[in-house]
This record gives C-alpha cells, structure tokens and sequence, in this order.
C-alpha cells in the first residue's frame, strides 16, 4: 500500500482516506499544522500513529531551533496532548509539568499546558488534583485582558465544571459550566467543537440532577450542531449515540432503536477509525437491550444449541 506523500509501499492507513508512513505524516504535520484530524475525510487521525508522527515532529523541531525556543515548546505541548489521548498519560502528565515548570515565552503556551495537564488528569481518574491545577488558574485568566485568555478562560471553565461534576459537586459544577455557556453564546466566532463539548458536560449534569428530559433535550441540540457544522460522519453517529442513550433513559425506546439502527450502519462502513470501531460494539449493546430479537433467532440460540 502507498503512502499519499512519497507514494512508496509499506504506508499503514492514518485516517479513512489516506495512507502514510509515520515520517511522512510528521512531515504533513509541520507543514500543515497538527490539528489531529484529515483535511481530506476530516476523520481523526489514528492516535497511536498520531503520537508516533508528533514525537518525530519535535524531535526535528528541537533539533533546529534547541530545547529553549517557543517553536519547540509548542511541538512539545502537540506531543504531550497525542500522548494523553494515545493512552500515554504518564509521559504527557511529565511534558507538560515540564512546559509549567520553564514557563516559556509567550506567556499564553503555559495557561494552555495548565488546561492540557488538567485535562489529562481527570481522564486519568485525577479530577481532585484536575481542580487544583483549574482553580488557581481561572482567576488569572478571568483578569487577563488579552484575547486568547478569554478563549482560555472558557476552555478552563468548561474544564473545571466537569471536574466538580465527577466529584459530585452540582452547584459548583452549575456554576462553571453554564458561564462557560455564557460566553459561547456571547461570542459569533466561538468553536463549535468547543461549545458541543460544553453541552454534553451540561447533559451529564441534567443527568446527575435525575433532570432526563432536559439532558435528553440538550444532546438533540447538540446533535443539530454537529450535524450542522461537522464533515465527519463518525463525530454525527457519536452525537446520534448519545441521544440515543438518552432517549432510552426517558423510555423513548422506537425512537432510540431506529437511531441506533442509523448509527450501526454509518460506524459499520467505517474501518480504519478508532473512534467508529471503539463505539460501535456500544452501539450494538445498546440496541439489543432494547430490540427483542427475532423468532428465528431465538430458536437458533436456545441455551440447548449453545
């Protein structure tokens, strides 16, 4: 199989559309700016080969403009983010501490490394020592007067929110993530991707309150963005999953199984997306606790045919 970039055999697929070699996509990555998805497909980028492609790109970077400079220490804070969703939380969680540790010009690269190291250790199961690190950074951030702390700021209270939500503190979390939501909807040029993430906190958080009808109500907003704003059609059958799940929380069970029937079909054609593969045993799951299976195949499954 060829690679997109040198067209020579031995490439692996990166991504639904395209093959690489893990040198070429470092290359693509430079030149291109990591922003972890396929500006082809705009499916995700396999996070292993993603990690592998990114720790190639810094090493080069490092190599021609030396461990201190800003261009270094941004590739070193791409490398760290691809570690933590590659599963390496570990040598991330060190990389940033790092980047904290130097705080580096410009000022903005050390705010960013608090909110990835944050975010690295509350999916590592650490949303105690999460808020720590958010709650002696919000502050500074809500006084900074430059742009990219608002956007920061934002990021931090979306963070912080969910943190306090996997701690069980409602209020709090009520409090962050609904400015948060603020915010976004007081800025035109706000990310989408950003705001999405913002919601499904915001539905976790219905949830947690027993409130299924408002989280059932915020995922089919969430869904409507997505689908507005999105290529991939992975990112549309995960929002379509989660509302799925949510309407099967309130007894909508026709209308979750002819979501989930939509959704197994998209994630089924998909065969070189992590993210479409890792869902799609959870979307079979889901459809089968609420689908009775045919006549035929309970006969076919009797415990006396196992």
């Amino acid at each position: 199989m060829s690679c997109v970039i040198c067209l020579e055999d031995g490439a692996t697929f990166a991504c639904e559309c395209s093959r690489f070699h893990v040198d070429c996509l470092s290359n693509f990555l430079l030149r291109n700016g990591n922003r972890g998805e396929c500006t082809i497909c705009y499916s995700r980028f396999d996070r292993s080969m993603l990690a592998d492609a990114t720790e190639i790109a810094f090493t080069r970077t490092r190599n021609v403009f030396g461990p201190a400079h800003g261009t270094t220490t941004v590739q070193k804070l791409e490398l760290a983010t691809a570690l933590a969703v590659a599963g390496g939380a570990g040598e991330a969680k060190r990389l940033l501490r790092e980047i904290i540790a130097a705080a580096p010009e410009p000022i903005w690269l050390v705010s960013v490394a608090k909110v990835e190291l944050a975010r690295t250790l509350r999916d590592s199961g650490e949303p105690m020592a999460a808020c720590r690190v958010l709650e002696g950074l919000v502050p500074c951030l809500a006084r900074a007067a430059e742009r990219w702390a608002q956007h920061e700021h934002v990021e931090a209270c979306t963070l912080l929110g969910a943190c306090y939500l996997d701690l069980g503190h409602l209020a709090m979390a009520e409090k962050k993530l609904f400015l948060a939501m603020d915010d976004h909807l007081h800025n035109e040029n706000c990310c989408a991707k950003k705001v999405v993430t913002c919601m499904r906190h915001i539905a976790n958080y219905y949830e947690a309150r027993n409130e299924l009808i408002l989280a059932r109500d915020t995922y089919r907003v969430v869904l409507n963005i997505v689908e507005a704003e999105e290529c991939d059609p992975s990112r549309v059958a995960l929002a379509r999953l989660d509302l799925a799940s949510a309407d099967i929380k309130i007894g909508a069970i026709s209308q979750a199984a002819a979501r989930l029937r939509g959704v197994i079909q998209v994630l089924r054609k998909r065969k070189h997306d992590g993210y479409a593969l890792e869902a799609l045993p959870q979307a079979r799951k889901k459809l089968a606790s609420v689908v009775r299976p045919s006549k035929r195949l309970r006969a076919k499954t009797l415990p006396g045919d196992c």
